[in-house]
């Protein structure tokens, strides 16, 4: 009996973080990349598809030439179809259309100026799918793209009819939605059971059919593996029934299995970390009630499926840096919008090609900030938005953009002092942007009357870059002073969720989850040491800390150069176990316009009769530029000028009460010098995390902490100042 034909579409994916190594990615290529074209080449019947992230590319355009003029080959060959996607691995549906139809095209015309010819399909980071995409896919002349196959499950399609290619559309442009086989992949990437056997069973499956599969591998761990050699030689030894086709071909000469509608969705094995800890550990329980009845992985594609911005929910630090990006696109389209009205007016010449290649450079930037590795976390191996240089690639690539911006719309900044007041996080309260030549600083009402961002703009210098953790849907433990990631044993597991309920505090909310902050106000129990508060298990007295602020009149400057004021106040009360007392907080932001220089004041008034005695201190938590901790310093000086270095690596510290200290970054020529209108306690400490790296559990530095902190008596209806000037210093200034 003759055997059934299969025809398997393979995709391997090949992504890079951007901003690595030119080391890292040489290596990449020598035992990577280079070894996927030598198994093509020795075998011509072998056809894979495969995609590339836009920073590989781009390195073999300026190191290996010779790579892409190979790739050029086999793809002319009919052995390659290359997949096409946005340049620098964003989340489409996360993007303004425009960017997204920009790096859309952006990779098309890379492949048709350096290989040759456009992509038809689209590789999606992370699988990402949204209801709008067909019309941003096609729009950007590419026709299909691939999905899980459960999303399509879900969508109300039978497991047994995803041997082929469905049609969706958006708005009555089309595009065609390949399921891909998540257990062939499986099977394939970690050589489970008789790989032969269940191929000759997929085949038979559709006997008297001319069947196909798809199915999708990350291109690094099957070589690593050996695993791209024993697929080579299956298709190799079964050629007679067993052939690899690109997709193309399929999408060509097979038919549309018909029409279907996908939910938005994401990559499966996302969904455990997208979403929150407590319901994460409810959809665990009904996992396991299900699997018990031996009915979870028939139900699982139909439990529902998440969205791939829940990770803006889940982490302020990825929602901020995404906000930021939007509002930098808006500014870029304004700019966009200008440089292509003087184009219709006719005007020309040098300045108007200038303004073309800075826009040009604007974009790029832009783009290179959607990447979507530093706005989530998961997968185990992948640090995410843990990764602190990550996060401060993306954000300085905003600065840059935004300094170009500001140079051809000849903005106000440039000179002078401006603020904006409008709600650039999108939560439905507005902020305060004040802007200056030395300064970007955002401050945030809703969130503690705290500095959101804080960029230092003449260095390009985002400092407002730290990143508090999170309570993640495995469990995190507590190491060091930070929360943290992940225990795989089931057993541990449960026995950290039975107890999770002991480990609260009266609001109901774990310890670990204060979440770090720029010029925070916090009233301290008198029991609270370094150590408790660097664990973020302190007593937090007053309700202040992260709490919303109303916005007091802007001072705006007398005259042009002089600097303005932004002044956000608060009610409310300190309470400890004997003692309630009524205070309000005004505190203030002024940022001088020639020099690098911001004057912070706090004002407390007790607005009781009798004398309060408080503990106050002000937390100002940010980030480290060169991500070196082991080269940061702080050296402080005492009323009798009595110095004192410390440095980060040692772990928290206790500096005593000093009336002047200076920061220092080596790696970033930055200097941070804090001069105290009076003496005033100081405690320094790291910010770190730990999380799955690929040789286990990891610890990063995410930032460092200072609290400014005092003792106060303030007498009824009085009121007490604190107040010191930051001095931002670097190697240019």
């Amino acid at each position: 009996m003759a055997q059934d034909t299969l025809q398997l579409g393979c995709c391997l994916y090949f992504h890079q973080a951007p901003g690595e190594d030119s080391d890292v990615l040489e290596e990449a290529f020598d035992n990577c990349y280079e070894l996927v074209l030598d198994a093509l080449a020795e075998n011509p019947r072998l056809s894979l598809n495969l995609h590339f992230s836009g920073n590989v590319l781009e390195h073999a355009l300026a190191r290996r030439p010779a790579f892409l003029d190979r790739l050029a080959g086999l793809w002319r060959d009919g052995q390659v179809e290359l997949l096409g996607g946005a340049f620098y691995g964003p989340i489409l549906a996360a993007i303004p259309e425009r960017d997204a139809l920009g790096q859309l095209q952006h990779t098309s015309n890379f492949y048709k100026q350096h290989l040759g010819r456009s992509p038809l399909g689209a590789w999606l980071s992370l699988r990402a799918w949204d209801a709008t995409l067909p019309a941003v896919l096609s729009g950007a002349g590419l026709h299909y793209t691939l999905l899980d196959a459960g999303h399509f499950v879900s969508a109300g399609c039978l497991p047994t009819e995803l041997n082929g290619y469905y049609t969706t559309e958006r708005a009555g442009q089309n595009l065609g939605l390949f399921p891909l086989n998540g257990s062939l992949a499986k099977r394939v990437a970690d050589s489970e059971g008789d790989l032969g056997a269940y191929l000759a069973e997929l085949a038979g499956q559709h006997s008297g059919e001319d069947s196909f599969q798809v199915f999708a591998l990350e291109g690094h761990g099957l070589v690593r593996s050996g695993g791209l050699q024993v697929l080579t030689e299956k298709f190799l030894g079964e050629s007679h029934w067993l052939k690899s086709e690109l997709l193309q071909n399929l999408f060509e000469r097979h038919a549309s299995r018909g029409r279907v509608y996908l939910p938005a969705c994401v990559y499966p094995l996302l969904s455990r970390w997208l979403r929150p800890a407590p319901a994460a550990r409810r959809y665990r329980e009904l996992s396991d009630r299900l699997e018990e009845l031996g009915a979870l992985e028939e139900a699982r594609p139909l439990l529902g499926s998440m969205v791939w911005q829940n990770a803006l929910v889940k982490y302020p630090e990825a929602n901020r840096l995404h906000k930021r990006m939007l509002r930098v696109s808006h500014r870029i389209d304004l700019l966009r919008q200008v440089v292509h009205a003087s184009e219709r007016q006719g005007n020309g010449g040098a300045g108007l090609e200038q303004a073309r290649g800075l826009l040009r450079q604007c974009c790029t930037a832009l783009w290179r900030s959607q990447q979507h590795a530093a706005y989530w976390h998961g997968l185990g191996a992948l640090p995410g938005i843990y990764d602190p240089r990550l996060r401060y690639v993306a954000m300085r690539h905003l600065v840059v953009a935004d300094r170009i911006v500001d140079r051809l719309m000849k903005d106000p900044c440039q000179e002078n002092w401006t603020f904006q007041r409008a709600d650039f996080d999108a939560d439905g309260a507005e902020e305060i942007l004040v802007r200056t030549p030395h300064f970007s600083s955002l401050v945030h009402p809703g969130k503690g009357g705290g500095l959101w961002e804080l960029d230092l703009r003449s260095t390009m210098i985002p400092l407002q870059t730290s990143f508090s953790p999170v309570d993640e849907p495995v469990v995190p433990r507590l190491e060091g002073n930070e929360i943290c990631l992940v225990f795989d044993d089931d057993d541990e597991l449960a026995a950290w969720e039975a107890s999770a309920a002991d480990r609260s505090t009266a609001n109901g909310a774990p310890p670990a989850g204060r979440r770090r902050g720029a010029f925070q106000d916090h009233f301290l129990g008198s029991e609270t040491t370094l150590q408790n508060f660097a664990q973020r298990q302190f007593r937090e007295l007053g309700n202040f800390a992260g709490m919303v602020y109303e916005v007091l009149p802007v001072l705006r400057p007398e005259e042009h150069g002089k600097s303005g004021c932004v002044t956000v106040g608060r009610s409310g009360v300190v309470k400890d176990v004997n003692s309630t007392h009524l205070l309000r907080i005004e505190k203030s932001y002024r940022f001088e316009v020639a020099n690098p220089r911001l004057e912070f004041a706090v004002e407390i008034l007790n607005r009781s009769r009798d004398a309060a005695r408080v503990w106050y201190g002000v937390e100002w938590t940010f980030g480290i530029p060169s991500g070196e901790l082991a080269d940061l310093a702080i050296t402080a000086t005492s009323p009798e000028d009595q110095q004192i270095v410390a440095q980060l690596s040692d772990g928290p510290v206790d500096l005593g009460v000093r009336s002047w200290l200076e920061w220092q970054d080596p790696g970033s020529g930055l200097c941070i010098v804090v001069t105290f209108e009076r003496p005033m306690g100081v405690w320094w400490l790291p910010v770190s995390s730990d999380h799955e790296g690929p040789d286990g559990r990891t610890s990063s530095a995410q930032g460092n902490t200072l609290l400014l902190h005092e003792h106060l008596e303030i007498w009824g209806e009085e009121s007490r100042t604190l107040s010191f000037r930051v001095d931002f210093l670097t190697d240019t200034a």
